[in-house]
């Protein structure tokens, strides 16, 4: 940020409750908190994603997701994949169970790559995830 001063952009973060970016007592920043989404905007949000579907599993979205639009994004994305896109019981109950539908979606690799990429942190570069990586022949893909 301390780069950023003087360049004339907008630059758009966003964050959970609770975190404080270093950043933000700068006098040229400001903080918008944003409110979770009403109901309605969740349902309107499902069905622009979803289409048509029946409403037991349009309400457990939106319930589930309690405004959080990432949220029901991701459990209406999980409802295109099989088993049964009907069945409420195949709804992730959290947007941690919705990001592990999609990782299990991943090739074996790209789901290998992620997982040693986590055991690094937030913070790592690619060439020590390639030092990490178990097969000298996929590092060429890093």
């Amino acid at each position: 940020m301390d780069s950023l001063d003087e360049a004339p952009l907008l630059l758009l973060t966003t964050y959970r409750p609770g975190y404080q970016a270093p950043w933000i007592v700068r006098s040229t920043v400001m903080q918008v908190p944003l409110a979770p989404l009403t109901p309605q905007e969740s349902l309107a949000l499902v069905t622009a994603q979803a289409g048509e579907i029946p409403i037991a599993l349009s309400q457990a979205i939106v319930q589930r997701a309690e405004g959080n639009p990432f949220f029901l994004e991701e459990l209406t994305r999980h409802l295109k994949t099989p088993p049964d896109p009907v069945d409420q019981s195949t709804v992730p109950a959290t947007v941690h169970d919705a990001i592990l539908a999609r990782l299990a979606q991943l090739p074996d690799t790209a789901r290998a790559v992620l997982q040693t990429a986590a055991v690094l942190g937030r913070d790592w570069s690619a060439r020590l995830l390639a030092a990490m990586w178990h097969d000298p022949a996929d590092r060429r893909l890093l």
